[in-house]
């Protein structure tokens, strides 16, 4: 059992918004105690009485951090560890090992199948509460250092597919594409518009690939209107909520529309100094709402795009000069022959054909 704690100890809050924990002991008294002490500190917990169906509870809850008992009667809590870091899963789960052990054995044992620490009872509700946020925030930190790795490594793939077009329309197909897969979301076009435009062409959509040249009316969509306006990204978390969204949903209720959309970000795009078009994402039904993560990594691959899509205008634009070059030329020299056949060709039948005069 933990030391009796005083009236409330000081200790930091937890890492994020309610960091989840999955506590797992054999001891209910203890496993109540426990669930207690971290609820009281902004925890949200799980508590799991033993460690059987231990996996399957960690696929369901996705926590943040394990707290696992070591010796229970009916499974093995470092049998456990060892199952749960030879999974790919949870390789990077932090677990804290809970034991009445003697702590070197024990500490041994754990650290050396994976266990981020190893907490001996009975424990003192200070230290653990200093090991939990510790270990959340270097979790935290480690998961977000792999996610901007693999970010990073999406959006290198997505600039080779790019740099590999000589098309505007091909890469701006490119982009939505991958953007959405990458992102998982159901909805990623491009659109053509400036500031004070009433109308917008988009020029592609992940959600439908034919889409050429669409009209759209910009007022329908007030986060690719502010995103003109105000030139920076604008992230929608929620449409039923969002006040950007008030008239829209005025118009909805009384039309009787239903729009799936949950969420939606809308991203300026500039090209040689000029706003020529906004990045626009959405998510429907039960999809996760876009993070500013999302946002962030789609404005990236836009910035980092640009100059591939402005070399495409270019190479597009020198291509056609020098098709009506060779048009023109072509033009030139039919007239050229022209002219000098009509210099070559006969008199007409009125005229006087010249003959050498005999002598």
């Amino acid at each position: 059992m933990p030391d009796a704690p005083s009236s409330s100890p000081s200790v930091a809050q937890p890492a994020g918004p309610a960091a989840k924990i999955l506590v797992a002991d054999d001891d209910q008294s203890l496993l109540r105690t426990l669930t207690w002490i971290l609820k009281e500190h902004g925890y949200n917990v799980v508590a799991v009485p033993g460690g059987e169906g231990l996996l399957a509870k960690l696929e369901e809850e996705r926590p943040q951090l394990l707290l696992l008992d070591i010796m229970m009667p009916k499974v093995d809590g470092l049998q456990l560890l060892e199952r749960l870091k030879s999974d790919e899963r949870y390789r990077d789960l932090p677990v804290l090992m809970v034991s009445s052990m003697p702590p070197e054995e024990a500490t041994v044992k754990a650290l050396g199948l994976g266990a981020a620490d190893f907490i001996a009872k009975p424990f003192r509700v200070r230290e653990l509460l200093a090991r939990v946020e510790a270990h959340l925030r270097v979790g935290q930190a480690l998961g977000q250092a792999r996610e901007e790795a693999r970010s990073r490594a999406a959006m290198v793939d997505i600039l080779h597919e790019v740099t590999d077009s000589l098309k505007p329309d091909e890469i701006y197909h490119i982009l939505a594409r991958r953007v959405a897969r990458v992102l998982n979301i159901s909805k990623c076009s491009m659109v053509h518009a400036k500031p004070g435009d009433r109308m917008g062409v988009v020029v592609a959509a992940y959600e439908n690939p034919m889409l050429r040249n669409l009209e759209i009316e910009l007022a329908r969509y007030p986060e690719i209107e502010a995103a003109l306006a105000n030139g920076r990204l604008v992230l929608v978390r929620d449409v039923a909520t969002d006040p950007l969204y008030e008239k829209e949903r005025m118009r909805w209720e009384r039309e009787g529309i239903k729009v799936p959309t949950r969420s939606a970000a809308a991203l300026p795009f500039n090209m040689r100094d000029r706003q020529v078009g906004v990045f626009f994402l959405r998510t429907t039904g039960d999809d996760p709402p876009l993070t500013p993560a999302d946002a962030q990594f789609a404005e990236s691959v836009i910035k980092s795009a640009v100059a591939a899509i402005e070399k495409a205008y270019d190479f597009e634009s020198a291509v056609s000069d020098k098709q009506r070059l060779e048009s023109s030329r072509a033009r030139w020299r039919r007239s050229r022959r022209r002219t000098t056949s009509n210099r070559r060709s006969p008199t007409s039948s009125g005229s006087r054909s010249w003959r050498r005069p005999t002598r």
